[in-house]
Formats: structure tokens, C-alpha cells, sequence
């Protein structure tokens, strides 16, 4: 490995050690019990870093073997800071503190109609991930949804409801389940005007088009259409040889009426 390809997987293996040892917070991130991350979702975060654009889940599993004394252990789809490694610190833990008042969470378009009428419980990760301010909730969302629908959660009634608040970081709050009555957003109807108008014109792109005999009138043979229906027709290859015949004995006689006047 030349010098310049081992200052890059330094780098990045600099950029990891920051993410999950000390602020991973900072990066929209939650780490699940041991310190554990999808690779998929780190990547994802990466990628909102000007410098790390390209970066892929196969680099970083390369820095097991690139690097000599590499911090990193890996399981499976998964990636964690090795116990005892050089520079290891504790990553945020969970913790049951007052949250604010309003907390934010962006959710994809096809799923708030159904966050407005059920609200979230049993997500697939096993947290909702809330962020305390707008810019953070909107890029979390923007992973799943390239615009995401922007929600408010009011945590005074969603705690009436059942909810429990845990901080995570000086960023994040994570809980597992939110009541659709604590929670607030664009108006519904906006959504689902746009959901009928999007399967409005798929319905209408997938309609096949009307034949002439279902319209009730006649047109002139077509070789786009006629020919794929002669293929497969053997009624319609009939009428269409017949109707070469006509034109055949036609001009035969035609020639014949010239000869016979000559």
C-alpha cells in the first residue's frame, strides 16, 4: 500500500474512532447496546460529509486488514470500536432526562398518513430517533426520504400518552413509541391529494390503448400493431392473407384488360 492510500484509510479510520467513541450524536446517529452500528447506516452518514462522498461499506470493512493494529471489530453487517483499543472512550448512553418541550422527527412522505392516524410504535430499528432541532431531525430523515415530512413532537402530552424520553448525547432523544395526539404537522390532506393524483396517472400510463373493433370503427391496416396481431391470430392471419390475395388477382387482371385493348 503506497503512502497516500495509508494516510487515507488513517484518515478514516481517524473519522470513525471520533464517531463512535465520542460524539456519535453529532451525526444523527444512535449506537445500539455494546457500541454496535449498521455499517449501511454509517455509510449513509458518512456520505453528508463533503469529504467522505465516496466512501463505501467495503472500504471500511478493508481497514480490518489495511491496518496494522486496526480499532475495529466487525459482525456480520456491523461495525463497533474495539474493548481496550488505544483511544477508546465511552459513547453516550441513554438516559431518562426531561426533554424539551418540542422535539422533531422527519418521517418519509408515505408513511405520515399513517403516523397521523395511528402514530409510531414498534419501529424496525427498535427506536425512534427525535432530534432537538429541525436541521438535525430533517437530515436523520433524509436518509429514507430525499423530503422528508417535517413533525413536532409535543413530549408533555405524548408522556401523557405513554411515551418515555431518553437523551442521547447533547443532540438526540430516542423513545418507542409516539401517540398520534402529541404529535403535530402539515395538514394530512395535502398528502393524500398527492397520493390520488400519483396513482391517478399510473393508472392512466398503464391502461392499455383501445383497438379499433372495441372503439366500433375501422381503420386502415397498420404494420406497428397488425403484424404483432397476425403472429399471434391465427383468425386475423386469415383475413389479412385473403385480403393480399384480392390485391393479387387485382392486378392480374388489370394487366390482362391492358393486353387484351393492345
Amino acid at each position: 500500500m503506497n503512502r497516500e492510500a495509508r494516510q487515507r484509510f488513517q484518515a478514516l479510520a481517524k473519522q470513525l474512532s471520533f464517531i463512535l467513541c465520542h460524539a456519535p450524536d453529532e451525526f444523527g446517529l444512535v449506537l445500539e447496546p455494546g457500541g454496535w452500528i449498521p455499517l449501511r447506516t454509517l455509510v449513509q452518514a458518512l456520505h453528508e460529509e463533503d469529504a467522505w462522498k465516496g466512501i463505501t461499506v467495503s472500504r471500511i470493512i478493508d481497514l480490518g486488514w489495511q491496518l496494522e493494529d486496526c480499532p475495529f471489530e466487525f459482525e456480520g453487517e456491523r461495525i463497533r470500536f474495539k474493548s481496550g483499543a488505544a483511544g477508546e472512550q465511552m459513547p453516550p448512553e441513554r438516559e431518562q432526562t426531561p426533554p424539551p418541550v418540542i422535539l422533531y422527527l422527519a418521517v418519509r412522505r408515505r408513511f405520515y398518513p399513517v403516523l397521523c392516524e395511528k402514530g409510531y410504535e414498534d419501529p424496525p430499528s427498535g427506536e425512534i430517533i427525535l432530534a432537538r432541532d429541525k436541521g438535525m431531525a430533517t437530515r436523520i430523515g433524509a436518509r429514507r426520504d430525499p423530503q422528508p415530512v417535517l413533525v413536532e413532537v409535543h413530549t408533555k402530552k405524548a408522556e401523557e400518552l405513554g411515551s418515555r424520553f431518553f437523551s442521547y448525547g447533547q443532540n438526540l432523544f430516542v423513545t418507542q413509541y409516539l401517540p398520534a395526539e402529541g404529535l403535530a404537522g402539515p395538514p394530512l390532506r395535502l398528502f393524500q391529494d398527492a397520493e390520488k393524483k400519483s396513482l391517478s396517472s399510473k393508472t392512466k400510463k398503464q391502461a392499455p390503448p383501445r383497438s379499433s373493433s372495441e372503439n366500433g370503427a375501422s381503420h386502415a391496416w397498420n404494420p406497428a400493431t397488425d403484424r404483432l396481431m397476425v403472429r399471434d391470430d391465427p383468425e386475423a392471419k386469415s383475413i389479412l392473407k385473403r385480403e393480399r390475395d384480392k390485391k393479387k388477382i387485382g392486378w392480374k387482371d388489370a394487366l390482362r384488360k391492358e393486353k387484351r385493348k393492345g
